[in-house]
């Protein structure tokens, strides 16, 4: 059969396109026609587009004095970015992605007998489906008619990512361009005759701080209906220096990928502006506060500049030698803590898959009241 188009919903613009559109198509045996004509909805707001000079230019220029400078973590993800994660989910170092293999090689089966038949799947921050194709594999062999909806902000890594799927019988495919946030409005357009279960995997909670975690739970509770399940990875509080390797790899791949940010926080603001040679990778784990911290240390001191393009200002910022630009936190969780957070936001744990080596964990919770 030949390639066909993914079919992609842009949802950016604010007012997403209902989900009833792209619901359960059954065929005359009953399953899902997953190679049905393609299509792509072009409906770019670009009033709704994130301005995401300032948003780098705020947090080199902290409003108060003696506040940490930051650069934003999705300066990381341009196209040569998204290839360097790829690499480092295969390095022996990066556990994560090995654990959650792991856990889906040897549980999608009784992870998927807890989507309902005639359902939606949705998966927020898609990435390479490296995983995802893991469970949609059981989804198959268990011939459960779903619709998958893949979000992700990355419109190409998304287009790629779902070619490489190939084609089911009883799955429907579906990209859905857009934010979390967006991606709420999205699951809540759904009717409540349809049952949802959510994928949260490659310990992506671990982006948000425990607090902003459990809003965002909260958020997506909201948009759910009783019943509705939703699948999460994530990583524990393991050993720190297992950890700190995780994100500092022997071949360099990580720095590469943390340096190439500069490059690309270039090509957002439009000027030359940050020389990548003025910087190093700083990677450490705050046991304390149970996260990994990614930072750019400066090498030297110098002057970053940058002219406003439509009112000629030039701003100049000061960077100190060994001066450290925090660029990520990755927050890891104990079970305690785990347990605390699904108590918190009032999403009931209904499965919970372990890795051999209790590193990792695949948690199945339901919203189990209807407010």
């Amino acid at each position: 059969m030949p390639e066909s188009t993914p079919s992609i919903v842009d949802i950016r613009n604010g007012s997403p396109i209902k989900a009833q559109g792209h619901h359960i198509v059954s065929n005359d045996s009953g399953t899902v026609v997953s190679h049905q004509e393609p299509e792509i909805v072009p409906t770019k707001d670009a009033d709704n587009d994130i301005d995401l000079a300032k948003v780098i230019l705020d947090g080199l220029c902290p409003k108060q004095r003696g506040q940490p400078k930051t650069i934003p973590t999705i300066v990381l993800y341009d196209d040569r970015g998204l290839q360097l994660f790829d690499e480092i989910t295969y390095l022996e170092e990066y556990y994560l992605t090995h654990e959650e293999i792991e856990i889906l090689e040897h549980d999608a089966d009784k992870i998927v007998d807890h989507i309902p038949d005639n359902s939606v799947i949705v998966e927020l921050g898609a990435g390479s489906l490296r995983k995802t194709v893991l469970l949609l594999n059981a989804v198959e062999r268990k011939r459960k008619n779903v619709v998958y909806y893949a979000l992700d902000l990355m419109l190409d890594e998304l287009t790629k990512s779902l070619k490489s799927l190939g084609q089911f019988n009883n799955i429907k495919i579906v990209g859905l361009w857009g934010t979390y946030d967006q991606g709420i409005a999205f699951v809540s357009s759904i009717g409540p005759e349809i049952p949802k279960t959510l994928l949260w995997l490659g310990s992506s909670i671990g982006s948000y701080t425990r607090e902003d975690a459990a809003h965002l739970l909260v958020s997506y509770r909201q948009s759910l209906n009783k019943g509705d399940n939703w699948l999460i990875g994530i990583d524990r509080r393991n050993d720190p220096q297992e950890i700190t390797l995780a994100y500092n790899d022997s071949k360099g791949v990580t720095r590469e990928f943390i340096l190439n940010g500069l490059d690309h926080a270039n090509v957002l603001l439009g000027q030359q502006v940050l020389d990548r040679d003025n910087f190093g990778y700083y990677g450490r784990y705050n046991e304390e506060e149970g996260r990994h911290e990614a930072y750019y240390k400066v090498k030297k001191p110098h002057q970053m500049k940058y002219r406003n393009p439509a009112t000629g200002q030039e701003i100049v910022v000061d960077m100190a030698e060994d001066e450290l630009i925090n660029m990520e936190y990755s927050y890891k969780w104990s079970p305690q803590e785990t347990a605390q957070l699904f108590q918190q936001t009032r999403l009931m744990p209904i499965g919970q898959w372990t890795s051999s080596s209790k590193r990792y964990d695949l948690h199945l919770v339901s919203k189990m009241t209807d407010s």
